[in-house]
Protein backbone atom coordinates (compact mmCIF):
# COMPACT_ATOMS: atom_id res chain seq x y z
CA UNK A 1 0.00 0.00 0.00
CA UNK A 2 2.93 2.54 1.06
CA UNK A 3 4.99 1.41 -2.03
CA UNK A 4 1.86 1.83 -4.53
CA UNK A 5 1.15 5.72 -2.92
CA UNK A 6 5.01 6.76 -3.01
CA UNK A 7 5.10 5.64 -6.75
CA UNK A 8 1.81 7.77 -7.37
CA UNK A 9 2.80 10.38 -5.57
CA UNK A 10 6.13 10.28 -4.61
CA UNK A 11 7.35 13.17 -7.15
CA UNK A 12 4.48 15.85 -5.92
CA UNK A 13 4.95 15.11 -2.10
CA UNK A 14 9.03 16.21 -2.63
CA UNK A 15 8.04 19.04 -5.00
CA UNK A 16 5.83 20.32 -2.02
CA UNK A 17 8.45 19.43 0.90
CA UNK A 18 11.04 21.80 -1.46
CA UNK A 19 8.27 24.42 -1.48
CA UNK A 20 7.89 24.28 2.24
CA UNK A 21 10.49 26.24 2.68
CA UNK A 22 9.20 29.33 0.27
CA UNK A 23 6.18 29.05 1.37
CA UNK A 24 7.31 29.26 5.13
CA UNK A 25 9.74 32.20 4.67
CA UNK A 26 6.84 34.18 2.71
CA UNK A 27 4.71 33.67 5.62
CA UNK A 28 7.12 34.62 8.79
CA UNK A 29 8.67 37.46 6.36
CA UNK A 30 6.21 40.32 6.67
CA UNK A 31 6.17 39.93 10.38
CA UNK A 32 9.77 40.26 10.32
CA UNK A 33 8.95 43.31 8.43
CA UNK A 34 7.02 44.86 10.59
CA UNK A 35 9.69 45.18 13.35
CA UNK A 36 8.73 42.73 15.39
CA UNK A 37 11.24 40.58 18.30
CA UNK A 38 13.12 37.18 17.43
CA UNK A 39 10.89 34.85 19.64
CA UNK A 40 7.68 36.70 17.75
CA UNK A 41 9.18 35.93 14.47
CA UNK A 42 10.19 32.21 15.37
CA UNK A 43 6.62 32.11 16.61
CA UNK A 44 5.39 33.36 13.19
CA UNK A 45 7.91 30.62 11.57
CA UNK A 46 6.24 27.68 13.76
CA UNK A 47 2.09 28.92 13.40
CA UNK A 48 2.85 29.11 9.29
CA UNK A 49 4.94 26.00 9.00
CA UNK A 50 2.76 23.74 10.92
CA UNK A 51 -0.58 24.05 8.89
CA UNK A 52 1.12 24.06 5.44
CA UNK A 53 2.88 20.80 6.42
CA UNK A 54 -0.46 19.16 6.34
CA UNK A 55 -2.50 21.09 3.70
CA UNK A 56 0.43 20.49 1.38
CA UNK A 57 0.35 16.73 1.85
CA UNK A 58 -2.89 16.55 1.67
CA UNK A 59 -2.91 18.71 -1.93
CA UNK A 60 -0.66 16.21 -2.87
CA UNK A 61 -2.72 12.89 -2.23
CA UNK A 62 -6.08 14.68 -3.62
CA UNK A 63 -3.97 15.76 -6.94
CA UNK A 64 -3.86 12.36 -8.22
CA UNK A 65 -2.84 12.33 -11.94
CA UNK A 66 -3.30 16.34 -12.62
CA UNK A 67 0.44 16.54 -10.99
CA UNK A 68 2.11 16.19 -14.29
CA UNK A 69 0.52 19.27 -15.69
CA UNK A 70 0.88 21.56 -12.14
CA UNK A 71 4.82 20.26 -12.29
CA UNK A 72 5.13 21.04 -15.79
CA UNK A 73 3.51 25.08 -14.87
CA UNK A 74 5.86 25.32 -12.09
CA UNK A 75 8.97 24.44 -13.11
CA UNK A 76 8.96 26.97 -15.62
CA UNK A 77 8.70 29.60 -12.35
CA UNK A 78 11.88 28.08 -10.65
CA UNK A 79 13.96 30.76 -11.30
CA UNK A 80 11.42 33.62 -10.59
CA UNK A 81 10.87 32.02 -7.01
CA UNK A 82 14.67 31.67 -6.44
CA UNK A 83 15.20 35.29 -6.99
CA UNK A 84 12.27 36.68 -5.10
CA UNK A 85 13.45 34.59 -2.09
CA UNK A 86 16.58 36.16 -2.33
CA UNK A 87 15.78 39.57 -3.11
CA UNK A 88 12.69 39.35 0.25
CA UNK A 89 15.29 37.50 2.58
CA UNK A 90 18.26 40.51 1.53
CA UNK A 91 15.76 42.96 2.07
CA UNK A 92 14.63 41.45 5.43
CA UNK A 93 18.12 41.12 6.50
CA UNK A 94 19.45 44.84 5.54
CA UNK A 95 15.82 46.66 7.08
CA UNK A 96 17.35 44.61 10.31
CA UNK A 97 20.77 44.85 10.63
CA UNK A 98 21.61 46.83 13.73
CA UNK A 99 24.23 49.54 12.21
CA UNK A 100 21.87 50.20 9.45
CA UNK A 101 18.71 51.15 11.64
CA UNK A 102 21.61 53.98 13.23
CA UNK A 103 19.84 56.57 11.11
CA UNK A 104 18.59 60.61 11.51
CA UNK A 105 14.92 59.65 11.32
CA UNK A 106 15.65 57.59 14.58
CA UNK A 107 15.06 59.26 18.39
CA UNK A 108 18.53 60.21 19.68
CA UNK A 109 19.92 58.93 22.76
CA UNK A 110 17.74 60.33 25.87
CA UNK A 111 19.41 63.41 27.15
CA UNK A 112 20.33 62.85 30.89
CA UNK A 113 20.79 65.98 33.20
CA UNK A 114 23.14 66.50 36.44
CA UNK A 115 20.24 67.68 38.24
CA UNK A 116 21.39 70.28 41.05
CA UNK A 117 18.23 70.17 42.66
CA UNK A 118 18.40 66.39 43.75
CA UNK A 119 22.14 65.82 43.45
CA UNK A 120 21.91 63.45 40.91
CA UNK A 121 21.87 62.58 37.32
CA UNK A 122 18.56 61.82 35.40
CA UNK A 123 16.61 61.06 32.08
CA UNK A 124 15.47 64.19 30.99
CA UNK A 125 11.61 64.70 30.44
CA UNK A 126 9.62 67.99 29.51
CA UNK A 127 6.63 68.82 31.19
CA UNK A 128 4.80 68.93 27.93
CA UNK A 129 5.70 66.83 25.25
CA UNK A 130 8.40 67.45 22.26
CA UNK A 131 8.23 71.42 24.15
CA UNK A 132 11.14 72.74 26.33
CA UNK A 133 10.47 75.51 28.43
CA UNK A 134 13.98 77.02 29.71
CA UNK A 135 15.22 79.44 32.06
CA UNK A 136 18.70 81.02 31.86
CA UNK A 137 19.92 83.66 34.61
CA UNK A 138 21.43 86.65 31.84
CA UNK A 139 23.77 89.43 32.73
CA UNK A 140 23.59 92.79 34.73
CA UNK A 141 24.51 95.44 32.02
CA UNK A 142 26.99 97.28 33.68
CA UNK A 143 30.03 96.36 32.69
CA UNK A 144 31.65 94.37 29.10
CA UNK A 145 30.76 90.76 29.42
CA UNK A 146 33.72 88.63 30.39
CA UNK A 147 34.77 84.75 30.00
CA UNK A 148 33.05 83.60 32.43
CA UNK A 149 30.10 84.63 30.49
CA UNK A 150 30.58 83.09 27.42
CA UNK A 151 31.58 79.67 28.97
CA UNK A 152 27.87 80.45 30.19
CA UNK A 153 26.00 81.59 27.06
CA UNK A 154 28.17 78.79 25.35
CA UNK A 155 26.83 75.74 27.30
CA UNK A 156 23.61 76.62 27.32
CA UNK A 157 23.43 77.52 24.03
CA UNK A 158 24.65 74.12 23.08
CA UNK A 159 21.78 72.59 25.44
CA UNK A 160 19.00 74.46 23.52
CA UNK A 161 20.57 73.49 20.19
CA UNK A 162 21.07 69.85 21.20
CA UNK A 163 17.16 69.73 22.50
CA UNK A 164 16.35 71.16 18.98
CA UNK A 165 18.27 68.58 17.03
CA UNK A 166 16.55 65.84 19.34
CA UNK A 167 12.47 67.44 17.59
CA UNK A 168 11.97 69.30 20.92
CA UNK A 169 10.52 73.07 20.49
CA UNK A 170 12.32 75.35 22.85
CA UNK A 171 11.16 78.25 24.63
CA UNK A 172 14.30 79.73 25.79
CA UNK A 173 14.28 82.85 27.98
CA UNK A 174 17.26 84.76 28.79
CA UNK A 175 16.38 87.72 31.03
CA UNK A 176 18.82 91.63 31.27
CA UNK A 177 18.89 92.60 34.57
CA UNK A 178 18.89 96.40 33.37
CA UNK A 179 18.33 98.44 37.40
CA UNK A 180 20.71 97.30 39.99
CA UNK A 181 22.75 98.77 42.53
CA UNK A 182 25.98 98.56 40.56
CA UNK A 183 24.30 100.19 37.17
CA UNK A 184 23.54 103.18 39.34
CA UNK A 185 27.00 103.55 40.58
CA UNK A 186 28.14 103.07 36.66
CA UNK A 187 25.93 105.80 36.02
CA UNK A 188 26.63 108.20 38.57
CA UNK A 189 30.53 107.65 37.88
CA UNK A 190 30.15 108.82 34.17
CA UNK A 191 27.44 111.44 34.63
CA UNK A 192 24.88 109.44 32.34
CA UNK A 193 21.41 108.10 33.04
CA UNK A 194 21.25 104.54 34.08
CA UNK A 195 19.25 103.69 30.76
CA UNK A 196 22.52 105.13 28.79
CA UNK A 197 24.54 102.43 30.42
CA UNK A 198 21.97 99.74 29.97
CA UNK A 199 21.71 100.59 26.26
CA UNK A 200 25.67 100.58 25.74
CA UNK A 201 26.23 97.08 27.13
CA UNK A 202 23.61 95.31 26.16
CA UNK A 203 24.63 96.17 22.44
CA UNK A 204 27.83 94.78 23.73
CA UNK A 205 26.65 91.85 24.85
CA UNK A 206 24.87 90.92 21.42
CA UNK A 207 27.87 91.95 19.77
CA UNK A 208 30.15 89.31 22.03
CA UNK A 209 27.54 86.26 21.38
CA UNK A 210 27.65 86.79 17.81
CA UNK A 211 31.64 86.31 17.48
CA UNK A 212 30.92 83.77 19.56
CA UNK A 213 28.56 82.58 17.20
CA UNK A 214 25.97 82.35 20.07
CA UNK A 215 22.31 82.29 18.84
CA UNK A 216 19.79 85.05 21.28
CA UNK A 217 17.02 83.34 22.97
CA UNK A 218 13.23 82.76 22.00
CA UNK A 219 12.60 85.93 24.71
CA UNK A 220 15.64 88.52 26.36
CA UNK A 221 13.07 90.97 28.87
CA UNK A 222 14.45 93.37 30.88
CA UNK A 223 13.71 94.28 34.21
CA UNK A 224 12.56 96.90 33.85
CA UNK A 225 9.83 96.16 31.94
CA UNK A 226 8.20 93.67 34.43
CA UNK A 227 8.13 96.09 37.28
CA UNK A 228 4.57 95.87 37.81
CA UNK A 229 5.17 91.91 37.43
CA UNK A 230 7.75 92.40 40.67
CA UNK A 231 5.79 94.74 43.21
CA UNK A 232 2.61 92.12 42.44
CA UNK A 233 5.09 88.84 43.71
CA UNK A 234 6.47 91.12 46.64
CA UNK A 235 2.95 91.94 47.60
CA UNK A 236 1.60 88.28 47.67
CA UNK A 237 4.33 87.62 50.11
CA UNK A 238 3.67 90.41 52.34
CA UNK A 239 0.29 89.16 52.72
CA UNK A 240 1.29 85.63 52.80
CA UNK A 241 3.79 86.61 55.88
CA UNK A 242 7.02 85.29 54.24
CA UNK A 243 8.03 89.33 53.74
CA UNK A 244 8.26 91.94 55.98
CA UNK A 245 8.71 95.69 55.37
CA UNK A 246 11.17 98.14 57.05
CA UNK A 247 11.41 101.94 56.44
CA UNK A 248 10.11 101.53 53.32
CA UNK A 249 12.50 98.68 52.50
CA UNK A 250 10.90 94.57 52.40
CA UNK A 251 12.94 91.51 53.14
CA UNK A 252 12.09 87.98 52.77
CA UNK A 253 11.89 86.23 55.99
CA UNK A 254 14.21 82.88 55.53
CA UNK A 255 12.73 81.08 58.84
CA UNK A 256 9.24 81.07 57.44
CA UNK A 257 10.52 78.98 54.45
CA UNK A 258 11.30 75.81 55.80
CA UNK A 259 12.85 74.58 52.52
CA UNK A 260 15.17 76.72 52.20
CA UNK A 261 19.01 75.91 51.43
CA UNK A 262 17.32 72.60 50.07
CA UNK A 263 19.42 73.85 46.66
CA UNK A 264 22.75 74.70 47.79
CA UNK A 265 22.66 71.54 50.96
CA UNK A 266 22.88 74.39 53.27
CA UNK A 267 21.21 74.16 56.53
CA UNK A 268 19.34 77.66 58.02
CA UNK A 269 21.35 77.06 61.56
CA UNK A 270 24.97 76.50 59.91
CA UNK A 271 24.29 79.87 57.71
CA UNK A 272 26.08 82.81 58.47
CA UNK A 273 25.88 86.69 56.73
CA UNK A 274 28.70 86.29 54.64
CA UNK A 275 30.26 88.09 51.95
CA UNK A 276 27.49 88.20 49.25
CA UNK A 277 24.84 89.22 52.25
CA UNK A 278 24.04 92.38 53.29
CA UNK A 279 24.53 92.71 57.25
CA UNK A 280 21.60 94.51 58.42
CA UNK A 281 20.47 94.91 62.06
CA UNK A 282 16.78 95.90 60.99
CA UNK A 283 16.61 92.17 59.45
CA UNK A 284 14.71 89.35 62.06
CA UNK A 285 17.49 86.88 60.79
CA UNK A 286 21.27 87.48 58.87
CA UNK A 287 20.31 85.65 56.13
CA UNK A 288 16.92 87.36 54.99
CA UNK A 289 17.50 88.84 51.91
CA UNK A 290 15.50 92.21 50.14
CA UNK A 291 13.05 92.07 48.05
CA UNK A 292 12.47 96.09 47.78
CA UNK A 293 14.82 98.95 48.37
CA UNK A 294 13.78 102.41 48.87
CA UNK A 295 15.36 104.82 46.43
CA UNK A 296 18.15 107.89 47.65
CA UNK A 297 17.28 111.10 46.41
CA UNK A 298 18.33 111.42 42.55
CA UNK A 299 18.01 107.64 42.09
CA UNK A 300 15.78 105.78 39.55
CA UNK A 301 12.43 104.61 41.31
CA UNK A 302 8.79 103.14 41.14
CA UNK A 303 6.27 103.91 42.66
CA UNK A 304 5.10 100.78 45.39
CA UNK A 305 3.06 100.47 48.44
CA UNK A 306 6.05 100.60 50.71
CA UNK A 307 7.06 103.88 48.26
CA UNK A 308 9.14 104.65 45.93
CA UNK A 309 11.92 102.30 45.29
CA UNK A 310 13.91 99.34 43.10
CA UNK A 311 13.72 95.69 42.89
CA UNK A 312 16.63 93.86 45.15
CA UNK A 313 17.86 90.68 44.22
CA UNK A 314 16.34 87.88 42.69
CA UNK A 315 12.79 89.90 42.42
CA UNK A 316 15.17 91.82 39.07
CA UNK A 317 14.73 87.82 37.64
CA UNK A 318 12.15 86.30 38.95
CA UNK A 319 8.87 87.37 37.21
CA UNK A 320 10.04 87.81 33.73
CA UNK A 321 10.19 84.11 33.19
CA UNK A 322 6.90 83.35 34.54
CA UNK A 323 4.88 85.97 32.44
CA UNK A 324 6.49 83.79 30.02
CA UNK A 325 6.92 80.29 30.34
CA UNK A 326 4.18 80.00 32.99
CA UNK A 327 4.92 79.51 37.12
CA UNK A 328 6.44 75.88 36.86
CA UNK A 329 8.47 74.97 33.85
CA UNK A 330 11.42 72.27 32.49
CA UNK A 331 15.22 74.12 33.13
CA UNK A 332 16.53 76.96 34.98
CA UNK A 333 20.49 77.23 34.73
CA UNK A 334 23.08 79.53 35.49
CA UNK A 335 26.85 79.46 36.50
CA UNK A 336 27.78 77.60 39.44
CA UNK A 337 27.93 81.11 41.79
CA UNK A 338 24.44 81.73 41.43
CA UNK A 339 23.70 78.13 43.10
CA UNK A 340 23.64 80.29 46.43
CA UNK A 341 21.91 82.97 47.10
CA UNK A 342 20.52 83.82 43.96
CA UNK A 343 19.33 80.49 42.96
CA UNK A 344 18.22 79.38 46.51
CA UNK A 345 16.04 82.91 46.82
CA UNK A 346 14.29 82.30 43.80
CA UNK A 347 12.98 78.62 44.75
CA UNK A 348 11.99 80.12 47.99
CA UNK A 349 10.12 83.43 46.95
CA UNK A 350 8.56 81.58 43.51
CA UNK A 351 7.62 78.61 45.88
CA UNK A 352 6.57 80.51 48.69
CA UNK A 353 4.58 82.42 46.30
CA UNK A 354 2.41 79.86 44.35
CA UNK A 355 2.92 76.55 46.18
CA UNK A 356 4.26 74.95 43.03
CA UNK A 357 7.92 73.79 41.94
CA UNK A 358 9.78 76.64 39.95
CA UNK A 359 11.85 74.98 37.86
CA UNK A 360 12.20 70.68 37.40
CA UNK A 361 15.75 70.56 36.31
CA UNK A 362 18.79 73.04 37.56
CA UNK A 363 21.86 73.07 35.47
CA UNK A 364 25.03 75.01 36.76
CA UNK A 365 27.99 75.44 34.48
CA UNK A 366 31.62 75.04 36.07
CA UNK A 367 33.54 78.41 37.31
CA UNK A 368 36.09 79.52 34.78
CA UNK A 369 39.74 79.30 36.72
CA UNK A 370 42.74 81.51 35.17
CA UNK A 371 45.85 78.95 34.96
CA UNK A 372 44.28 77.19 37.76
CA UNK A 373 43.03 80.23 40.28
CA UNK A 374 39.89 81.87 40.44
CA UNK A 375 39.14 84.67 38.02
CA UNK A 376 39.19 88.07 39.46
CA UNK A 377 39.52 91.64 38.93
CA UNK A 378 42.43 91.87 42.45
CA UNK A 379 44.25 89.31 41.18
CA UNK A 380 44.80 90.89 37.70
CA UNK A 381 43.71 87.55 35.58
CA UNK A 382 39.90 89.27 34.47
CA UNK A 383 39.41 88.95 30.99
CA UNK A 384 36.49 90.45 28.72
CA UNK A 385 35.28 88.98 25.55
CA UNK A 386 36.71 91.43 23.74
CA UNK A 387 39.83 91.00 25.05
CA UNK A 388 40.17 87.88 24.15
CA UNK A 389 39.34 88.57 20.50
CA UNK A 390 41.59 91.69 20.40
CA UNK A 391 44.53 89.88 21.89
CA UNK A 392 44.07 86.24 19.43
CA UNK A 393 46.56 85.48 16.82
CA UNK A 394 43.64 84.32 14.67
CA UNK A 395 40.87 85.61 12.47
CA UNK A 396 37.64 86.53 14.22
CA UNK A 397 35.58 83.48 13.12
CA UNK A 398 38.34 81.20 13.75
CA UNK A 399 38.54 82.79 17.20
CA UNK A 400 35.22 82.18 18.32
CA UNK A 401 35.15 78.52 17.04
CA UNK A 402 38.15 78.10 19.19
CA UNK A 403 36.63 79.71 22.13
CA UNK A 404 33.53 78.21 21.68
CA UNK A 405 35.30 74.34 21.77
CA UNK A 406 37.43 75.33 24.48
CA UNK A 407 34.48 76.38 26.66
CA UNK A 408 32.54 73.42 25.72
CA UNK A 409 35.29 71.11 26.56
CA UNK A 410 35.51 68.67 29.60
CA UNK A 411 32.48 68.37 31.91
CA UNK A 412 30.38 71.23 31.72
CA UNK A 413 28.59 71.27 34.73
CA UNK A 414 30.42 70.89 38.14
CA UNK A 415 33.98 71.04 37.20
CA UNK A 416 35.69 73.96 36.55
CA UNK A 417 37.68 75.10 33.19
CA UNK A 418 40.75 76.42 33.35
CA UNK A 419 41.52 79.20 30.98
CA UNK A 420 45.21 79.42 29.63
CA UNK A 421 46.61 80.00 26.14
CA UNK A 422 47.58 76.14 26.18
CA UNK A 423 44.25 75.69 26.32
CA UNK A 424 43.40 77.90 23.52
CA UNK A 425 46.17 75.95 21.49
CA UNK A 426 44.93 72.50 22.16
CA UNK A 427 41.98 73.62 21.40
CA UNK A 428 43.09 75.40 17.52
CA UNK A 429 44.34 71.95 17.20
CA UNK A 430 41.42 70.25 17.88
CA UNK A 431 39.43 72.28 15.42
CA UNK A 432 41.81 72.04 12.80
CA UNK A 433 41.55 67.90 13.16
CA UNK A 434 37.86 68.21 12.86
CA UNK A 435 38.28 70.20 9.83
CA UNK A 436 40.81 67.97 8.67
CA UNK A 437 38.32 64.71 8.61
CA UNK A 438 35.47 66.59 7.10
CA UNK A 439 37.35 67.19 4.53
CA UNK A 440 39.18 64.31 3.91
CA UNK A 441 35.08 62.28 4.18
CA UNK A 442 33.89 64.91 1.79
Amino acid sequence: MADRWFAKYGEAAVFFGRMLPVVRTFISLPAGIAGVNIYRFILFTFLGALPWCYLLAYIGVKMGEQWEHLRDYFHQFDIVIGLSLALALGYFLWSHWPKRRITRSCNPPMLSIYNTLTGEKEPFQSLQPKTVRMYVCGVTVYDYCHIGHARSALVFDVIRRYLEFSDYKVEFVKNFTDVDDKIIKRANEQGVSCDTITAKYIQAYYEDMERLGIRQASIEPKATEHMTDIIRLTETLVKKGLAYQVDGDVYFEVAKYSAYGRLSKRRLDDMQAGARVDVDERKRHPMDFALWKSSKPGEPSWDSPWGPGVPAGTSNALPCPCATLGETFDIHGGGMDLIFPHHENEIAQSCGATGKEFARYWIHNGFVQINQEKMSKSLGNFFTIQEIFEKSQWPQDETGEVAALFSCSGPITVAPLDFSDQGLQEARKALDGFYGFISAAQ
